[in-house]
């Protein structure tokens, strides 16, 4: 499929070659018919991403830090290839599209195949053929509404929420500064809420176009007798409010609001404005003020726009999506009119270039709804059909890589040592959005994009698929990758239920393939030097492991438990097989205590484990969410045979034995990742064999597992080996 993306290092607009997405999660496919072009939002991303270098960090400091941050633990020249990757990456355009449903998940009740949506979210509904819309972004769209308008449901439900933050009554009177796309549909739905507006801007020609689309009252806000025509529409008495849908880098819309509003009065800021909010008039009037956050309740909260999860009705009246219904209601009731704000409407194939240069050159200022079409009449493309990137055929490698998924870890360690071996061949990817696929096919060569991940299981050539994405998938690629007799190697973790572990046991033991979790610490430079000091040993070990693994935002998706399976089993495991690697020994119980909530004994974050093994040897392993991130992640003691260890976040460590202290250091902190690709990759080919034997992965998986049982009970959990 075709969709529009911006090269953020060039600045450069095209038309790219994607996969279509596919259904990630609850809600569904898309075929686009149009998509609104924000003028505003687009027209910044656009500005930035033709800067230099130096402009772009300027424009975004917060990246800079991020990026300072990264040098502290990966180094210099690590830091600065990431970062040259990241700008080559395409970048999506679009949030507010109208198109029909080709693609649908069971638990969608409401929306049936073929029903026309409209659809809202910035990396969504882009400008693109074909686009995965999630359950609480797309609204069906009532017969009597054009696709072009239904279009306008995402900016309609921006412009809504705003009114509806001034909690303003019937006749109360309201004044809209800016009248742009936003501000002109803010000026029609107070119009149609009953509440009398007052409309200004600094342009001329916006005043006269809300005249145009019902503003009875309004003038330029530079206008000399301004605070005399505001005293007159108001009877003196100043607004009851004021909705700023300005976007400016002056504070001249934050001072004329607070200066324009009565008593206990309410200022909505919905544009991009400067805020030094002028304490006399808000301070004196004790007014309020209030930031729209985009489209409403539920924006930016991962749980309801991914997971689906909606506000119940009766606590939150008006969500994102209730927004865009009411915007909808209001066009099919006429109470709105959005033909006189469609400025201009595009051949998405053809006159994407000048679209961008119409919101970029002099007479942006005039331009409020412009909309791609795209060309509905083209059949359906086949999921079967996968994109080629490349005409070379594959050689003579031994290993042919097929990768699902695209995610940060893969983008950062995965891809580029993989691709990096000798040995390896990358024939396919696939991603759940394409875009991503379609990034990483670019940069590491990929000779096909798959439109379907299915279609790495039906390859004949390719003999090993690398899965990186999100948790809740890869117990079923990986049940297929065995199935179809593929070799596989998995990002942590295995699987998140019990009842997948035992179903990849039953399939592994009947196939041949070789199978591999990322458990990447034990191949780190200072674990390999001490683990030497414990080999051969005829002594149990005290391991004692504290992760200070932070606090993290329960909206993340690795705390739902149906998407990431919780800490314990999404990141616990790498801690346990350590441990387990260190002791070398099978372990025969586990004892769990923590910080949980009966509720939710998954998503516990704060616990302590002792494993203990069949030498007796035991290991402490404290995971805590509740320190300070000052504090170095990871601190492991090792005590045995008259020998201590210790690691200290893998950027050094040091051995105690009756010679003295051997210290032990690295030039930037060793995870191991960097030696576990090659070896894994050597262990392959030459002995046809996983690097972690697989009783070691299934154990560790298991403990996950047995850990949340332990939390449950209370109890000492024994291991039936």
């Amino acid at each position: 499929m075709k969709q529009l993306v911006q090269n953020y290092k060039t600045g450069e607009l095209f038309l790219a070659d994607i996969p279509m997405p596919i259904l990630a999660w609850s809600g569904a496919v898309v075929r686009n018919h149009y998509s609104l072009i924000s003028a505003g939002t687009e027209r910044t991303k656009i500005e930035i991403g033709q800067k230099s270098l130096l402009a772009k960090a300027k424009s975004r400091p917060d990246l800079v830090k991020k990026v300072l941050d990264n040098i502290k633990t990966e180094g210099l020249v690590t830091t600065a290839k990431n970062v040259f990757k990241k700008l080559e990456e395409f970048s999506p355009l679009g949030y507010s599209s109208c198109g029909e449903v080709i693609e649908i998940t069971n638990d969608m009740q409401d929306i049936k195949l073929g029903d026309r949506v409209a659809c809202a979210g910035a990396g969504f509904a882009n400008h693109a053929e074909y686009v995965f819309i999630p359950k609480n972004l797309l609204v069906k769209v009532p017969d009597n509404v054009d696709a072009e308008d239904a279009s306008f449901a995402t900016v309609g439900a921006i412009a809504m929420q705003g009114v509806r933050l001034t909690n303003c009554q019937l006749g109360s009177k309201v004044m809209v500064i800016g009248l742009g796309l936003i501000g002109q549909l803010t000026t029609q739905i107070l119009n149609a809420s009953g509440i009398e507006v007052f409309g200004a801007d600094i342009e001329e020609s916006k005043v006269n176009k809300g005249f145009e689309n019902g503003l009875k009252f309004g003038c330029n806000i530079n206008s000399p007798d301004l605070e005399e025509k505001v005293l007159s529409f108001t009877n003196g008495n100043l607004f009851d409010g004021a909705i700023i849908t300005a976007s400016t880098s002056s504070n001249k819309p934050t001072e004329i609001a607070g200066k324009l509003c009565r008593e206990k009065g309410k200022v909505v800021v919905v544009g991009a404005v400067k805020m030094d909010v002028p304490r006399e008039d808000y301070y004196k009037k004790e007014i309020d003020i209030v930031i729209s956050r985009s489209y409403g309740p539920g924006r930016y909260d991962r749980v309801y726009e991914e997971a689906g999860i909606d506000y119940p009705l009766s606590y939150v009246r008006w969500t994102e999506n209730r927004n865009m219904q009411s915007f909808l209601d209001l066009i099919a009731n006429k109470r709105i009119d959005l033909k006189n704000l469609i400025s201009k409407t595009y051949d998405f194939y053809n006159e994407y270039e000048i679209a961008y240069k119409d919101i970029l050159g002099e007479a942006a200022i005039n331009n409020y709804g412009l909309i791609f079409k795209y060309n509905v009449e083209k059949p359906l493309e086949n999921r079967k059909e996968d994109i080629k990137v490349s005409e070379k055929k594959v050689d003579n490698k031994k290993i042919i890589a097929s990768f699902i998924g695209s995610g940060s870890y893969a983008q950062k360690f995965l891809f580029p040592l993989f691709a990096g071996n000798s040995e390896v061949k990358l024939k396919s990817i696939s991603s759940a959005t394409g875009l991503s696929a379609a990034n990483v096919a670019k940069r590491y060569k990929f000779e096909t994009i798959l439109n379907n991940p299915d279609n790495a299981f039906e390859d004949k050539e390719n003999n090993l698929v690398i899965i990186a994405t999100r948790h809740n998938t890869h117990a079923d690629y990986v049940l297929k990758s065995i199935k179809s007799g593929k070799n596989v190697f998995v990002e942590k973790p295995l699987c998140i239920m019990r009842k997948e572990l035992e179903e990849i046991n039953k399939e592994y033991q009947k196939g041949n393939s070789i199978l591999m979790v990322g458990f990447n610490r034990r191949f780190s430079k200072i674990t390999k030097e001490v683990k030497k000091y414990f080999d051969n040993r005829n002594y149990p070990l005290i391991v004692n492991y504290r992760i200070n693994a932070g606090k993290i935002d329960k909206s993340l998706w690795i705390q739902d438990i149906e998407v990431g399976g919780g800490r314990i089993i999404g990141e616990l495991c790498h801690f346990i097989d350590l441990a387990a690697h260190i002791i070398d020994k099978k372990p025969v119980s586990v004892y769990a205590a923590g910080f949980a909530d009966n509720k939710e004994i998954m998503l516990t974050d704060t616990l302590i484990l002792t494993i203990e093994y069949g030498d007796g040897s035991i290991a402490n392993i404290s995971y805590l969410a509740n320190g300070n991130k000052q504090l170095p992640k990871e601190y492991i003691e090792i005590f045995g045979g008259g020998i201590s260890a210790v690691i200290n976040d893998f950027k050094s460590g040091n051995i105690y034995t009756d010679n003295g202290i051997k210290m032990l250091k690295v030039n930037c902190q060793d995870k191991g990742q960097k030696q576990m690709v090659p070896m894994f990759i050597d262990k392959l080919v030459k002995e046809g064999k996983s690097l972690i034997p697989y009783e070691e992965i299934y154990n560790t998986t298991l403990l996950t597992f047995l850990i949340i049982d332990s939390l449950k009970t209370g109890k000492k959990i024994k291991i039936e080996n």
